[in-house]
């Protein structure tokens, strides 16, 4: 056999083949705690993508909720309440876009509530449109 090198060792008591074992042991330890992890750390990100989502689209909701109730003006406005303090009959009350009265609110009254129900101006299936009011 050649000799050595100057400055070269010969290191005796290593296996090289029992360290390449051991090597891929910690390797393979180190990949199945992370991959044991992994499938948390997926459901966990996924539930929160989940509530994130889900919130976004409450808010997305409520606020095309909101302005639709907004612009829809179902509620009558403060001028038209004012203009229905009184209310000579139903058809004015169509027209200024009020009808149905219901009782407690501004422009209702027992002369315009014809079965007395408490609705005035409620349109009705087979009205009289000869008469031309109620």
């Amino acid at each position: 056999m050649k000799s050595k090198p100057k400055g070269w060792h010969v290191y005796t008591g290593r296996a090289p083949a029992i360290e390449v074992q051991k090597l891929k042991r910690r390797f393979q330890a180190v990949s199945d705690r992370s991959f044991s992890r992994r499938g948390a750390r997926k459901f966990k990100r996924r539930s929160w993508d989940r509530i994130i989502v889900i919130a976004g689209l409450a808010a997305v909701a409520t606020y095309i909720l909101y302005t639709w109730a907004w612009r829809s003006n179902l509620w009558p406005s403060e001028q038209v309440r004012l203009q229905a303090a009184y209310i000579t009959d139903c058809t004015s009350a169509r027209r200024m876009g009020i009808a149905p009265l219901y009782k407690g609110f501004p422009g209702y009254r027992a002369s315009l509530d014809r079965d007395g129900d408490g609705i005035a101006c409620e349109p009705y299936l087979f009205e009289d449109r000869a008469r031309g009011t109620h």
